[in-house]
């Protein structure tokens, strides 16, 4: 005879007076089979000693997961909400620069787009490369104004 606890219950005693069929009594010890299943076993690891190895869990922790097995479960993929803050960023940032003034808006387009280097801009203008420098920075505290705004 099985043992009587939680997941074994005699359900003569449990419903004292009602005749349980036999089909609701398989659906019963079924029902009950499942929670014990969920309930204990899937919590617990086993060790198989014919290959001597531990089978974890099927119920396991991230960090143990991610510790032992030394994986990353974050996607590497950017969340949609920092494609909503990059987007946003973007688009402040070209409202600030059409807002600069036409020469200032050259100097960042060559700098930026165009890779040219600060003395090379600067041979250009017939200025050192520090006056360049000074400008870009300036253009730099404008643009970072203009976005805050």
């Amino acid at each position: 005879m099985a043992k009587r606890d939680k997941y074994h219950p005699d359900y003569k005693k449990l419903y004292p007076g009602v005749e349980i069929a036999p089909e609701i009594e398989k659906h019963l010890k079924r029902s009950d089979r499942k929670m014990r299943y969920m309930e204990v076993e899937i919590k617990h690891g086993t060790f198989r000693q014919d290959t001597a190895a531990f089978i974890p869990t099927r119920e396991d922790s991230l960090d143990r997961l991610m510790d032992e097995e030394h994986m990353d479960f974050a996607s590497p993929d950017p969340s949609p909400e920092e494609i909503a803050v990059h987007n946003d960023e973007i688009d402040r940032l070209c409202r600030a620069l059409k807002k600069l003034r036409p020469e200032e808006y050259e100097l960042i387009h060559e700098v930026f787009f165009e890779d040219k280097t600060e003395g090379t801009l600067a041979q250009r203008a017939g200025i050192t490369q520090q006056a360049v420098s000074k400008r870009l920075k300036r253009i730099y505290r404008k643009i970072k104004k203009f976005m805050k705004s």
